[in-house]
């Protein structure tokens, strides 16, 4: 469910104007698992070896050939691939030489679950947790473009369901303004600091000048 509306999120943050590029953290890759029935499969004397074999030769993922021409090349493909558990389940495992065929779910259970160990975690106030990245363009203004973004997961946070909700971890603009606050704050103070120095030195006349 998370993945579901990372994604979501991720589609209408790309869309803002100014987005370099963005990017997913601790989301759970999802496989397909298949548990075999080892009494099925013994009565049918069947080996994990021939099911592995038979879902391989369903699976058609490799290229069936290429066309070329005098301004492209064309790469063909079988359109048999496995995208679906219904696709998967009736993949035909052939039973000996007699030529008898049944089907990978009369001897195996096919579920969707998540992958583990996952390559990344997060954990948020020891709650699991999917985060989005988002990195600005270089020449984009970070103030206005956290300004579209703010109201994209403004938007987003009203549309998410109980029990799911949206943490802003990091914001550079914050970081960014806070950064500039305290460089005119020096800035200011360096001024000042340059004007006592001329006035005890040099008088008031030269002061005001190299104030100016």
């Amino acid at each position: 469910i998370l993945n579901r509306f990372l994604k979501q999120l991720r589609d209408r943050v790309d869309g803002i104007r100014g987005t370099e590029k963005t990017d997913f953290f601790g989301d759970a890759k999802e496989e397909i698992l298949v548990t075999l029935d080892s009494d099925a499969m013994s009565a049918m004397r069947l080996s994990p070896i021939d099911i592995s074999q038979a879902i391989a030769a369903s699976d058609s993922k490799v290229s069936a050939g290429l066309i070329r021409s005098k301004q492209d090349n064309y790469l063909l493909e079988v359109a048999g691939e496995i995208d679906t558990l219904e696709r998967l389940g009736n993949t035909p495992i052939q039973l000996g030489a007699a030529g008898n065929f049944v089907e990978l779910a009369d001897v195996a259970t096919i579920e969707k679950t998540i992958q583990k160990p996952q390559a990344t975690k997060i954990l948020l106030d020891e709650q699991t947790a999917v985060a989005l990245g988002a990195q600005v363009q270089p020449r984009a203004r970070i103030d206005l473009w956290t300004a579209d973004l703010e109201n994209v997961l403004r938007e987003f946070e009203s549309q998410l369901p109980n029990g799911v909700s949206l943490v802003r971890v990091f914001v550079q603009d914050e970081y960014v303004s806070s950064r500039m606050s305290s460089l005119l704050l020096n800035l200011f103070y360096g001024t000042c600091a340059i004007f006592a120095v001329i006035l005890v030195m040099m008088g008031w006349r030269a002061a005001i000048v190299v104030g100016m």
